[in-house]
């Protein structure tokens, strides 16, 4: 028995890839913890592999244990699309559909429908999240709720499950690298966990190995405090992500371009443009506070919930611009965020010009 409980077929599908390998991982070493377990787990990958050895796995009778564990990769055409497959919409339809992706559709539908009670199947597949801000909900870019295979499961919930891997929002990434520690037995002082999300950013898989590191380097100590993160861990934006921010305080718009691009080489634009929304509303904030009377760096830090050294940097930023400029910088920010919702937006030459505009001195 797995940790899937009664669930015969579990669908694993986000864009956390960490966060679905270490579920994975969870269930193999509880099948493996099972008398012959190891030598009833079959891996396959649909973009790979041939139908009829998937069909084989699934089918094959368990080798002396009553049941055995099959995970299938890029079970569907829009998941593989990258490799060179057709794209399958999953929306159902009254007419006839044809072509292979209509067909690999119904092969899908008939594996499912057909698998034996021996046999656990577990399918993985990428996809892609969206916060909405407007219902403050994430939604799917593949598994939508009209995609038939969701529809598949929610008519046979009494065998099937499908558990959702959405990437953390910036945001709520600090409470994830305390949780991190603390299941390490490490305790992250705030002002720690938020200068590794500052450079990690959403990043699972490497916030995790750089809390790993810090777990070693820290031995018989538990507190993580500031000049830890700056003596063990390292990082694929490395500083870039505040310097950017501190490039747009300082209207520095050949650097601030320049940071943007080399921090687009690791960083998915909308990551970019989350962090701009929320640092342009905190100036904001900032200035309109400003304006009502003195604001210092503590009664800041505590009205925005962030660090004193953060508190201090919005004061200084926020300086070096007008109400009336701040205001219509987060005027530019909310016009992107909505062009992306009514259509294909280029955000990486939208977030260029905006860059270009704010930092421009009057």
């Amino acid at each position: 028995m797995t940790d899937m409980g009664d669930t015969r077929i579990l669908i694993l599908h986000g864009d956390d890839e960490y966060g679905i390998d270490r579920e994975l991982r969870k269930i193999i070493t509880s099948f493996n913890s099972t008398e012959m377990g190891e030598l009833n787990v079959s891996r396959l990958d649909a973009a790979v592999d041939r139908p009829e050895e998937i069909q084989t796995a699934v089918h094959s009778i368990p080798f002396f244990t009553p049941q055995r564990l099959v995970v299938l990769d890029n079970p569907l055409p829009a998941a593989r699309a990258k490799k060179g497959e057709a794209e399958d919409e999953g929306v159902e339809s009254d007419t006839v559909e044809r072509g292979s992706a209509a067909e690999k559709k119904k092969k899908l539908i008939t594996l499912l429908d057909t698998l034996p009670e021996t046999t656990r199947l577990v399918m993985v597949i990428g996809d892609e999240s969206k916060y909405e801000w407007s219902t403050k909900n994430t939604v799917w870019s593949v598994l939508k709720e009209t995609h038939y295979l969701v529809k598949w499961v929610r008519e046979h919930a009494q065998i099937a499950g499908m558990k959702s891997f959405a990437l953390p929002r910036p945001a709520e990434m600090v409470a994830w690298v305390r949780q991190e520690g603390s299941a390490r037995g490490l305790r992250f002082s705030e002002e720690a966990a938020t200068e590794l999300v500052a450079y990690t950013g959403n990043d699972t898989r490497q916030t995790s190995q750089e809390v790993e590191k810090l777990d070693l380097y820290l031995g018989k100590r538990r507190e993580v405090q500031l000049e830890d993160i700056s003596a063990i861990c390292t990082f694929s934006s490395s500083a870039k992500i505040w310097q950017m921010l501190e490039a747009l305080g300082a209207r520095d718009t050949r650097k601030a371009l320049d940071l943007h691009h080399q921090l687009l080489e690791s960083n998915d634009p909308a990551f970019l443009f989350i962090m701009l929304i929320g640092h342009f509303r905190q100036l904001l904030w900032t200035r309109e506070a400003q304006a009502a009377g003195p604001v210092d760096q503590q009664s800041l830090s505590v009205t925005l919930k962030v660090q004193q050294f953060q508190a201090k940097n919005l004061i200084k930023q926020a300086a070096a611009f007008s109400r009336s400029e701040l205001r219509h910088a987060y005027r530019l920010l909310m016009s992107i965020e909505e062009d992306s919702k009514s259509g294909e937006v280029n955000m990486v030459e939208r977030l260029d010009a905006f860059i270009t505009r704010v930092t421009a001195r009057a």
